[in-house]
């Protein structure tokens, strides 16, 4: 009995494993370039090539602004760095792709969105030394209490010529500030009087903007009769 003859079975050469590299991404973490490693090759089934584009970051933004149908996946060769294209070639890879070919600095990357840089807050500076150590002092006397050893920041109002701090505790609570509660005041040496006459008033959310010799913060007190 005659029957159809089967076709020859199709041999697809495996893919090769990884080719040994002088950059293992792998190994990295490059969730600040806002990429992951898939894998240490290069996809085939490439849509479009963007020159120009040497550095990872350079490639992820040419991808994410380009006409791709797959803006997830990126391939790019990078050089002995680690880091740049030596060609420069960018290229997308689609939904479908697959393993082309494998080779040193040969990548596929996978896009992530990008973390925000944490916010760095300067420390507050230690309250520096001075010849007048008001915090040491009843100054119930005077309606006022001392705070901190600093200036206040985000002053609303200055009131000149109030050299004292008596002079400048009225200044305040005859001022319009929002706050008159606390106010600023650098006083001169001999501890009692500013060498500027300028008086701020704080502001609730008041911070700790510089030290310095005199630098003081009052709260103000009811005056005992």
């Amino acid at each position: 009995e005659i029957v159809p003859l089967l076709p020859a079975p199709i041999s697809y050469a495996p893919t090769p494993a990884p080719i040994a590299t002088t950059t293992p991404l792998e190994n990295e973490d490059l969730s600040g370039l806002g990429v992951e490693v898939i894998t240490h090759a290069y996809c085939g089934g490439r849509e479009n090539t963007y020159h120009g584009t040497q550095s990872i970051e350079g490639c992820r933004q040419a991808i994410l602004n380009s006409d791709c149908t797959n803006k997830n996946f990126f391939t790019l060769r990078l050089g002995t760095s680690g880091t740049s294209s030596s060609t420069g070639a960018c290229h997308c890879c689609p939904i479908d792709y697959y393993i082309a070919s494998v080779g040193i600095g040969f990548y596929i990357f996978e896009i992530v969105p990008l973390l925000p840089a944490p916010i760095s807050y300067a420390p507050t500076p230690a309250p520096i030394a001075t010849t007048t150590p008001l915090e040491n002092e009843d100054l119930s006397g005077l309606g006022v209490e001392v705070i901190t050893h600093a200036y206040c920041g985000g002053r609303e109002n200055t009131y000149h010529g109030t050299q004292s701090i008596e002079g400048c505790r009225q200044a305040i609570l005859n001022s319009d500030c929002t706050n008159k509660n606390f106010f600023t005041l650098r006083l001169g040496t001999s501890g009692t009087s500013s060498s500027t006459g300028a008086c701020h008033c704080c502001p609730i959310d008041y911070y700790i903007a510089s030290v310095g010799i005199g630098f003081y913060i009052f709260e103000i007190v009811p005056l005992l009769p």
